[in-house]
């Protein structure tokens, strides 16, 4: 199971568009009322409506970006981001130079985590537009969330330099180093005098307490940001974040049902309240989060593994096996999902089968020795001694000091009578342990295997 990610993330405002175009035909005209109609839908909250308006616009008009950029919006604000970022892709294939565009994409792939995507989308509605003050301010924040400092104040000064609302945060950021998190955090404090109001300053400052290891203090300005805007989720979500890693689970629970009771759709915090619950051994309440992660996106992968490894759990075996293929179809090189498979099959005695996955997580990565020696495992449970051999050799070439893999090739040498072998196996440094630890427990030599 996988622990909630730590890395925190902001959730931008989104640039919307409305076809003005003039109508050079009715149908063309149409699809700009549908276009027009949705968006009038979106500003009321009406994001089921919106999309339908959005989606009859794009029928009648394949091509008009404004509806299939605010086709993505829609999806956006409902917490269904690969449909987003799908609908945002098709806009740049109709025109590649709208900077709009980008920075939605941009906006996704931050909130999906996907910061590389992020910085690289901002970057290219910077060069399309360098005067995009937003695109700037958000391409810093990522660059503070990665840590780099130095990079964040150029993009926060080139924002002071195109706009004068950026002067809250404080223009004196320019003068401090990478680094100089102390400066930093008097420059933001600064900015929040300036305009107690204003929420990014604490966000960013939070950011960096929380760098710091002072979690009181990054919680007292997410609990300030929320006091600001109470349906404003981003900073919920970062301070359940802080609660996680504080060890405050029910807190974190707390904060993450909130944002569910302001979006019921927002990804992040079923995925988050799923981990919470599985890591608790509340597995039928981390089943149903995951379940509505899936709902939301049914090809997110790491909802699907997870899904699969509860179910493993619970001797739930077929529900487990589904979901581990579902995994491996989104992602073919998920070594995790085919170790699930391979583990049930073993489990089951379906050996032939286990020996498949093996195989398989080995053309993705032919040096990994724990394989080699599960492998190995299941050859000697087919009774190919030979083959067993043969893997645990190679898990010892690729790990010398592999304990596993040392003590079952002694196995096999003492079944086959070759004492001295499996002496010399069992008296590597590495299996000494294992070895006094069968003789304590007067196990049979092969229980390791």
């Amino acid at each position: 199971m996988y622990t909630p990610r730590v890395s925190l993330i902001i959730l931008f405002t989104i640039g919307l568009m409305i076809g003005y175009a003039a109508e050079i035909a009715e149908t063309k005209g149409e699809a700009t009322r549908h276009n027009n109609r949705g968006l009038n839908y979106y500003k009321q909250g009406k994001l089921d409506t919106a999309i339908a308006e959005f989606k009859k616009a794009l029928e009648i008009n394949p091509g008009l970006i404004e509806a299939r950029n605010n086709l993505g919006n829609a999806y956006h604000d409902q917490g269904n981001l690969t449909d987003a970022i799908a609908e945002y892709q098709k806009a740049i294939e109709i025109n590649p130079n709208d900077a709009e565009t980008h920075y939605n994409l941009g906006n996704a792939y931050y909130n999906q985590r996907n910061l590389t995507d992020a910085i690289a989308e901002y970057q290219r509605a910077i060069e399309i537009n360098p005067n995009d003050a937003e695109a700037h301010y958000n391409l810093g924040h990522v660059y503070l969330n990665q840590g780099n400092l130095s990079a964040a104040i150029i993009q926060y000064q080139k924002t002071l330099e195109i706009s004068y609302e950026g002067s809250e945060i404080h223009p004196d950021l320019k003068h401090y180093n990478q680094g100089d998190l102390a400066e930093a955090i008097v420059q933001y404090q600064k900015a929040i005098e300036t305009n107690p109001r204003f929420v990014r300053p604490r966000l960013d400052l939070a950011i960096i307490y929380a760098r710091q290891g002072k979690f009181d203090a990054a919680i007292a300005e997410y609990q300030k940001a929320i006091e600001i805007n109470p349906r404003f989720v981003r900073p919920r979500l970062d301070l359940a974040i802080t609660y996680v890693r504080q060890g405050k689970f029910d807190a974190a629970i707390t904060q993450y049902q909130k944002v569910i009771g302001i979006n019921s759709n927002d990804i992040e915090a079923h995925y988050n309240l799923g981990v919470i619950y599985g890591q608790q051994g509340e597995l039928d309440a981390a089943v149903t989060q995951y379940q509505k992660v899936i709902e939301i996106n049914p090809d997110h992968e790491q909802a699907h593994y997870n899904l699969g490894v509860i179910y493993g759990q619970q001797g739930e075996l077929d529900a487990a096996v589904t979901r581990y293929q579902k995994v491996i179809e989104t992602e073919p090189n998920h070594v995790p999902a085919y170790n699930g498979l391979a583990t049930i099959y073993g489990q089951t005695g379906d050996l032939d089968n286990a020996v498949v996955q093996y195989q398989k997580i080995l053309e993705i990565n032919a040096e990994d020795p724990d394989t080699r020696n599960n492998l190995g495992n299941v050859h000697y449970k087919q009774g190919d001694l030979k083959l067993a051999i043969v893997e645990y050799r190679e898990a010892i070439e690729i790990s010398p000091d592999h304990e596993q893999a040392h003590y079952n090739l002694g196995v096999i040498y003492g079944q086959q009578g070759e004492l001295d072998a499996a002496v010399t196996q069992w008296q590597s440094e590495v299996s000494r342990n294992r070895v006094s630890k069968d003789i304590r427990n007067k196990s049979k030599p092969c229980a390791g295997i």
